[in-house]
């Protein structure tokens, strides 16, 4: 049996972190020095006192993750449309660069700003070249095609931006290696021997830092690239960039103990954003990307502020999305998930950020659990709601029993009326104070749905919160 709670605090080992046990078909979870996947090294517990002699680490990135902003550099938006200067990137495009550098040069103040603005023309200027990439015939990636072209693939992007830094004195290498973006799938993941990126570290104040301007500049749409420009992959942390990042060179890992690839096929796929959502100071463990679960898990977490998570779950046999089988409570420090399995079988599990209060979200972790046992409970539908923090407090489950008391308890801002309603009949929750409702509710039989709504009014617009579905019934959402 395994248990079904795992937490996503740091500085423990993996089953400690998740609560959960490795998959049996996952490869060794020894890696080829005997230490443990998860369990910090005697070096690792060092942090960056002891690192490589040739690739240094900083001892602290508060300045480098100053420059990850999200927001390009207005200077360099109107730089790169200065027709004068563009006209000579098909002309003369080493003069095209001389003056580019020369403008930067002009008006950095330091080498983080130098880099986060020959970043910004990367990644703003140049284009994924999709078609080519699907074709599977690739062009010439030096950077004065990309250039020309303003379209490139990954070889073309990191090229060019070392060339950039190259010609702005700033020491700059490329890096190749596996990543998981477009052509692998966490589901059927190839080697990661078997090379399908490249991206560059840059050298500042006597310290090495990654860079990967091509997945700053957007993301495939099917086929299609789109452009959306970010500074995710600016100066990431390398126990962050390890988990989507696996260069050819362990030392370009720049990790205080490297990785194996046996190492790096185990871990989850976990971007930056998950990094700034969660509350995670000193992430040390390294979980695997298969778990085994009975027919449910839990999973605390702490999330910073201005952020929620949510998560979807999918069966891999039926290749569908399992509703009412996720449920998470974004409330601070004291944040939850719950995931149940309908059937007993093999799971995706995707987790998606978003600001507080936005719609949708992006993803930004994902991993794989076989469920040995199958849950005949589900969740009820909560529904994203404009009142500010609202959430279910009870009930969590669903069928709802009936002809017995239930305790309905929610917590709302700036709402007056919490009702309870089925059919006709709509029972108010008692304000308890500070945003919570409560009251016992006895649902009586031949009723298929109970919903739980807020008002400012008894005669005002209510506005669903919460469906479930009642014992006896088929489940409807």
């Amino acid at each position: 049996m395994h248990s079904n709670l795992f937490s996503l605090s740091s500085c423990v080992l993996f089953q400690e972190l998740f609560g959960i046990t490795p998959s049996e078909n996952s490869p060794s979870q020894t890696n080829q020095t005997g230490t443990k996947v998860g369990r910090p090294s005697s070096n690792q517990n060092q942090g960056t006192q002891i690192r490589s002699q040739i690739y240094k680490t900083p001892d602290s990135y508060g300045e480098a993750y100053k420059y990850r902003t999200d927001v390009a550099e207005q200077s360099i938006r109107r730089l790169i449309t200065n027709k004068q200067i563009d006209s000579l990137r098909n002309t003369n495009p080493r003069e095209y660069v001389r003056k580019i550098i020369e403008e930067i040069n002009a008006v950095s103040k330091n080498d983080f700003e130098k880099i986060k603005m020959i970043h910004d023309v990367v990644t703003l200027l140049i284009s994924y070249d999709a078609k080519s990439y699907w074709q599977g015939s690739i062009p010439a990636q030096d950077w004065q095609t990309v250039l020309s072209k303003r379209l490139a693939v990954c070889e073309g992007y990191s090229n060019l931006f070392k060339y950039m830094c190259d010609i702005a004195s700033v020491n700059c290498e490329k890096v190749s290696g596996y990543a998981r973006g477009v052509g692998s799938s966490l589901i059927d993941e190839d080697s990661p021997s078997n090379s399908n990126h490249a991206w560059n570290i840059v050298k500042i104040n006597n310290a090495w830092y990654v860079v990967d301007c091509i997945w700053d500049s957007g993301y495939m749409d099917g086929r299609v690239a789109k452009q959306k420009y970010t500074t995710d992959w600016l100066f990431l942390k390398p126990e962050h960039m390890i988990y989507t990042h696996f260069p050819n060179d362990s030392r370009k890992q720049l990790l205080a103990s490297p990785m194996t690839a046996r190492d790096f096929y185990n871990l989850p796929e976990i971007k930056p954003k998950f990094f700034d959502a969660v509350n995670v100071k000193d992430l040390q463990t390294l979980p695997v990307k298969k778990m085994l679960a009975n027919n449910s898990m839990m999973f605390p977490f702490s999330l910073n502020e201005g952020y929620e998570l949510s998560v979807h779950l999918k069966n891999l046999s039926s290749n569908t999305r399992q509703k009412n089988c996720t449920l998470v409570q974004n409330n601070g420090e004291h944040s939850w998930c719950k995931i149940l399995f309908p059937q007993k079988g093999i799971y995706l599990v995707d987790v998606f950020w978003g600001k507080t209060g936005s719609r949708g979200g992006q993803d930004c972790m994902q991993f794989i659990v076989e469920a040995e046992e199958a849950s005949n409970i589900r969740f009820p539908q909560v529904y994203a709601v404009s009142a500010k923090n609202a959430r279910l407090i009870s009930p969590m489950e669903m069928p709802l029993k009936t002809d017995e008391p239930i305790t309905f308890s929610v917590y709302v801002e700036n709402r007056k009326l919490v009702t309870v309603i089925y059919g006709k009949n709509f029972i108010p929750l008692e304000a308890q104070g500070d945003g919570f409702f409560t009251g016992d509710v006895t649902i009586p039989r031949g009723v298929k749905q109970v919903s739980v709504a807020f008002a400012q009014s008894e005669r005002g617009q209510y506005q669903t919160f919460a469906q479930f579905s009642v014992e006896g019934m088929v489940y409807e959402f």
